[in-house]
């Protein structure tokens, strides 16, 4: 019997509530849309590729290398895309290495030290296949250089945040829940760089148009990851406003055939990795402003506070999740689940050769 004073009506209410309540909190704990895409990470860890075991020491050394001499000016940040500048990356398994120093119509490493290395110094950080949980995970272990710091870092990540959900695809919900998530380990990064280097400044390249391997036109554009693609870039682009030390580019548009809607099969061959004519398109794009950003007056970095660091804005509430179980430094997915191109070549020049005519917390 209910309490004097107290319909009966008011026991079903509150009965009703607190049913309401226990399954909008089963609702809540429900696993993540992400939790079978066993590539994508959520935390700092380092790269599990087997290709480049060593390879996140071997850049810490070349910084070291350069810290006695004061450093490098700008370093370059990034996952396979910025790795591939360089002319001595591991072959994958498919067999596409670094083309030679003598390759007809240059090569990448010939238009970076063209570029890059004429009027000052850099160098190049990027790891295939990885991730901003990766990049995070570089950063805070050696790969940013306090003591020693550059003018400029020109980061350049997160495709491989979004191409993992082609691996777990269901319903699209993926790949925007994949975007929150790579937004959030964006900031993560850039904050922790700024609060760690306060005097260097941050370039952000948005994220480049890539295909999606699954669909039956891989070079289509728009696709299923058109959208979360524009997200994270929309969401970098807004970072300059929150810091002055940050700034943002987007050389994405020169590598669309926008009367087809498709990419740019010229520039980005096999829908993901640029050619060396693709790298002559991202290099000419990002020039006038890294040397603006280095060869200009530096600015006044103490005046404002730096980007603020903030929780993440989603949750993982997968039971079991164990992080990375297998990676590959040439796609955004599973060697196991991505298809062997019919006609890509096993020519370790094959990607440089087919279409190229140009020269070159705390």
């Amino acid at each position: 019997m209910p309490p004097l004073g107290v319909q009966p009506v008011s026991w079903l209410v509150v009965a009703l509530a607190l049913l309401s309540a226990y399954r909008l909190a089963s609702a809540q704990q429900e696993d993540s849309n992400l939790c079978s895409c066993t590539d994508l990470l959520w935390k700092p860890e380092p790269s599990h590729a087997w290709e480049v075991v060593n390879w996140h020491s071997k850049l810490v050394a070349e910084l070291n290398a350069a810290e006695a001499k004061g450093g490098f000016d700008v370093l370059f940040y990034g996952d396979s895309i910025t790795m591939r500048w360089r002319d001595d990356w591991p072959a994958n398994e498919w067999g596409v290495g670094p083309p030679p120093a003598n390759f007809p119509g240059g090569t990448p490493m010939g238009i970076f030290n063209q570029t890059f290395r004429t009027n000052f110094t850099s160098d190049i950080l990027g790891i295939g296949s990885d991730t901003t949980a990766n990049l995070w995970w570089r950063v805070k272990n050696g790969e940013l250089p306090v003591m020693t710091p550059p003018k400029l870092a020109v980061v350049m990540v997160g495709t491989n945040d979004l191409g993992y959900t082609e691996a777990c695809f269901r319903n699209g919900d993926e790949v925007t829940e994949a975007a929150n998530g790579t937004i959030s380990r964006m900031r993560h990064i850039f904050a922790y760089m700024r609060r760690n280097a306060p005097r260097m400044q941050i370039l952000i390249v948005g994220i480049l148009p890539r295909g999606a391997w699954s669909l039956p036109d891989p070079f289509a554009w728009p696709n299923r990851l058109t959208e979360a693609i524009n997200t994270v870039n929309n969401a970098s682009q807004a970072l300059p406003k929150e810091d002055p030390m940050i700034h943002y580019i987007d050389c994405g548009p020169d590598f669309i055939n926008a009367a087809n809607h498709s990419l740019n099969a010229t520039l980005l061959p096999e829908y993901l990795h640029p050619s060396t004519a693709g790298y002559r398109v991202l290099a000419d794009c990002l020039k006038p402003v890294v040397d603006n950003l280095v060869l200009g007056p530096q600015p006044r970095w103490n005046v404002t506070a730096p980007l603020m660091d903030v929780r993440d804005n989603y949750t993982n509430t997968c039971a079991d999740y164990k992080g990375a179980q297998y990676t590959t430094m040439s796609a955004s997915v599973s060697p196991k689940l991505i298809p062997k191109p019919a006609t890509q070549s096993t020519s370790s020049n094959s990607l440089y050769s087919s279409l190229d005519t140009t020269t070159g917390d705390r």
